[in-house]
């Protein structure tokens, strides 16, 4: 806080940083709006699979923005 408050430098810097994680996140939800529930399982596997191994199947489930349900019934296809 107090290099924030120092400089203007400091603040170019937090204000670029904050930019490019606001437009990694829309980026990434806009991809996610997009992909079936079966496609973000698999590309959630694919880049982030500890999500699945400590994440219980309901919190996982909303990680993927889909139904416990739908979940439930990809993995049966999956094994």
């Amino acid at each position: 806080d107090k290099l924030y408050a120092s400089e203007l430098k400091w603040m170019t810097l937090a204000k670029a940083i904050t930019d490019n994680q606001l437009v990694t996140i829309y980026q990434r939800m806009k991809m996610m709006n997009r992909l079936t529930a079966k496609e973000k399982y698999e590309l959630m596997k694919k880049i982030a699979p500890v999500y699945e191994e400590v994440l219980p199947d309901y919190q996982f489930a909303t990680v993927l923005g889909i139904a416990p349900q739908s979940l439930s019934r990809i993995k049966k296809e999956f094994k």
